[in-house]
């Protein structure tokens, strides 16, 4: 996920000074437009990603007590191998 926020910042810095064209100075409308559009699209994508949080959360909570090996702690599991992972809201 660090790689994909990482490779969207870079993609947005390269793109980003391409939509200041000078032949739309001095107000840029284009190029707000384009701001105000992909900032809406990240508002978007956050809210279907804490819905999903929410979703994923309560269906972990339904599934009641986890049997979990007894050093599960110390083990290497990810978000969806452990079971007892909540996300944080």
């Amino acid at each position: 996920m660090s790689a994909i926020v990482l490779m969207s910042f870079c993609v947005g810095n390269i793109i980003g000074p391409k939509t200041f064209r000078d032949s739309d100075a001095p107000a840029y409308i284009p190029a707000k437009i384009c701001i105000v559009v992909f900032l809406a699209f990240a508002l978007l994508l956050i809210a279907l990603l804490d819905g999903f949080y929410i979703w994923e959360n309560k269906r972990r909570n339904d599934l009641g007590e986890i049997d979990m090996p007894a050093d599960w702690e110390l083990m290497d599991l990810t978000d969806k191998q452990n079971k007892r992972f909540r996300y944080v809201m």
